[in-house]
């Protein structure tokens, strides 16, 4: 077996600073926090003072644009998945599996988890450690000259 030297270090990077899977739950909490405290504000603001009206702009303004980062986020690491198709990964499991290297034939997304299928079973994209090309002889068998 070739041995894998290329670190996908964007992959590494977006699985050291928050995985997906656990992105989408805690998400959804904070929009829903976003707009409950909203809400409330709105709800119990002194009639004789309401709320600035740039201020509310402002916190609308702000959770649009994290909104948009946390979608860009996810796009990126799909994009990152996508371009492994083909490729050598050797996957690294963080719930303590065993290690699994392999070609990525192809990539899914389930319960907005983005996953790659290496030897038949789907892997989170966050477990893959490295990533190269398949050398054209592993693919092709030897070639003669």
């Amino acid at each position: 077996m070739t041995q894998i030297t290329a670190i996908n270090s964007s992959t590494q990077s977006a699985s050291a600073t928050s995985p997906q899977k656990k992105n989408t739950a805690n998400d959804m909490i904070g929009k829903d926090a976003f707009f409950k405290l909203l809400v409330t504000q709105l709800r119990h603001q002194d009639p004789l003072s309401p709320m600035d009206d740039r201020e509310f702009v402002a916190q609308m303004a702000q959770f649009s644009t994290l909104e948009q980062m946390q979608n860009l986020q996810g796009q990126m690491l799909r994009l990152n998945a996508m371009a492994m198709l083909g490729r050598e990964v050797l996957i690294l499991p963080d719930n303590g599996g065993m290690p699994a290297a392999g070609v990525v034939d192809r990539v899914v997304t389930l319960d907005g988890s983005v996953q790659v299928a290496v030897n038949g079973q789907l892997y989170p994209v966050e477990w893959v450690n490295a990533v190269q090309p398949v050398i054209e002889e592993e693919q092709n068998g030897p070639q003669t000259l």
